[in-house]
């Protein structure tokens, strides 16, 4: 039994990193009035927003003049479309990722939850968008 549960622990974090990693590759997408990284817009070499994605694409791929503004175009036409999608999406995910977390906690020991919600902590801070971007820090459910 203790194979088991171990397997199921790993299962668990496992998805729980996962439904993180999705978020913020999701809110990263959205491209708007992103939060930055643990280092700040620096590290995507550009401000918040539409821009911030520019300069992240730009600094990458080496765009040219023309390609950042077609690249602008693109992420301004499609801005509210993927905002609908995350109003839509955002209140089910906070709530699988809630549910998750509190089956996770109730596997640990108390030290351990101790840990586990700190790295939680850490790991909600904002991040390419890691909330709603048009609203701000992300409220906890």
């Amino acid at each position: 039994m203790g194979a088991m549960l171990q397997q199921s622990r790993f299962w668990a974090i496992t998805a729980l990193v996962a439904t993180f990693a999705a978020g913020g590759l999701f809110g990263w997408v959205l491209g708007t009035r992103a939060h930055g990284g643990p280092r700040g817009w620096a590290l995507r070499a550009g401000p918040p927003g539409p821009d911030g994605m520019i300069g992240f694409l730009s600094e990458r791929l080496d765009l040219t003049a023309t390609q950042r503004d077609s690249v602008r175009a693109i992420l301004e036409r499609h801005r509210a479309d993927l905002e609908k999608i995350w109003r839509q999406v955002h209140p089910q995910f906070d709530s699988v990722r809630s549910r998750m977390s509190a089956e996770i906690s109730a596997q640990l020991t108390p030290a351990q939850r101790t840990r586990y919600a700190d790295l939680e902590r850490r790991l909600d801070r904002p991040r390419f968008g890691g909330g709603p971007p048009w609203e701000g820090p992300r409220p906890r459910p």
